[in-house]
């Protein structure tokens, strides 16, 4: 049967280079998915060795970092291209924007998450009516949130289904009563950066509270921006406590991009 010419396609993939403008599949090359894009899992890196005479395996999956880790997602997307444009001209043209240069990778259906990493184009098949393109990709394990806990919200991305409208983290007051920022359990290890403001340019004390996060613990921040990489928010709810000096106020936004698998 031969390919119908449409006006308009879901399902489409957005790739967003370090620098430069974003291209998306259908509105920039008009080629369309031969099924619903998705990316797939990355694999955990389970270490279990039989010990001789033991009758359980030794399991040092989480031995570094007391976490789970994973690989990276492999895998392609293969894309129609409608011969109403010369296959050669699209063909050149996606490689020159896509071919092993980082990028951010936005799946359409899932607009309020993004994925790193590299593709390349694999293979141009062609046949009367549609031609078709294989695109790679190595992603990072986790996708990330289209916004940072310190930017204003937008609606656009927001998921109905599973999103969090993050609230509480921009510009809190502070003072030399301590003020306690609740934060909910991050599925990706995130270190937060806290944007500081004092009313004398003085230092505040933060403490870090979470049951499976690492770097708990107290500490002096200094006025401005900072991130010690010590703390590593993950996998339990917690909270960020910060105290002022004796008759100082100030502000404070904490900092961070959330993540899923």
């Amino acid at each position: 049967m031969a390919y119908q010419y449409q006006t308009h396609v879901d399902h489409s993939i957005l790739f967003t280079p370090t620098s430069g403008t974003s291209k998306d599949t259908w509105k920039d090359w008009r080629i369309v998915p031969t099924t619903r894009p998705v990316v797939n899992p990355p694999e955990a890196n389970i270490i279990m060795d039989m010990i001789p005479g033991a009758t359980e395996a030794l399991d040092t999956s989480e031995a570094v970092g007391d976490m789970v880790t994973y690989g990276i997602r492999e895998g392609s997307w293969e894309f129609q291209v409608i011969n109403k444009t010369l296959w050669s001209t699209v063909y050149s043209t996606i490689m020159n924007f896509l071919q092993g240069k980082l990028m951010k990778v936005t799946l359409t259906d899932d607009p309020g998450y993004y994925y790193t990493g590299r593709c390349q184009v694999n293979q141009w098949q062609s046949d009367p009516d549609a031609s078709r393109i294989t695109i790679d990709y190595k992603l990072n394990p986790y996708k990330y949130a289209a916004q940072d806990t310190s930017e204003p919200w937008k609606w656009d991305p927001f998921s109905f289904i599973d999103g969090v409208i993050p609230t509480g983290f921009q510009a809190v007051e502070i003072s030399d009563t301590a003020t306690t920022i609740n934060i909910p359990a991050p599925i990706m290890p995130v270190s937060p950066t806290l944007i500081i403001t004092t009313s004398d340019n003085s230092d505040v004390t933060v403490v870090t509270s979470g049951s499976k996060w690492a770097g708990n613990g107290t500490y002096t921040f200094p006025k401005g921006t900072t991130t010690n990489p010590d703390i590593v928010m993950r996998e339990s709810a917690g909270t960020i406590r910060i105290t002022c000096a004796a008759g100082v106020t100030g502000t404070v936004t904490v900092k961070y991009r959330g993540g899923s698998l």
